[in-house]
């Protein structure tokens, strides 16, 4: 498994502590534009309100995604002994080793 290119918590703390306030300009500028658009307001549904929310956070417009991260999470809890998943809790983290070979992901070391 490539362990190069994922990120840990760690690196993800400290890029999320050091974004920038909100750029209001960028966030009008992605406003006005997407009234622009040729389609009905909402059509994208929540990739218009991120969009948006990039662009505010970025401090540009339009906004940009060079290298996307991912974080997926999985867990135990109650709430599977009432019936409501499809799998039971038992095989948890047999579907998390499914995934981890089929994408390149990083553990936590509590795992």
């Amino acid at each position: 498994m490539d362990t190069q290119s994922a990120a840990s918590f760690a690196e993800l703390r400290r890029i999320l502590a050091e974004f920038p306030g909100p750029d209001l300009e960028s966030a009008t500028k992605a406003a006005e534009r997407e009234g622009q658009l040729t389609k009905p307001t909402g059509a994208l549904a929540r990739l218009e309100e991120i969009a948006s929310w990039l662009a505010t956070w970025q401090g540009r417009h339009p906004a940009s995604v060079n290298h996307p991260r991912v974080a997926v999470f999985a867990g135990n809890h109650g709430v599977a002994d009432l019936g409501v998943s499809a799998y039971p809790k038992e095989v948890t983290q047999q579907m998390v080793l499914n995934y981890l070979s089929e994408h390149v992901l990083e553990l936590p070391k509590s795992y």
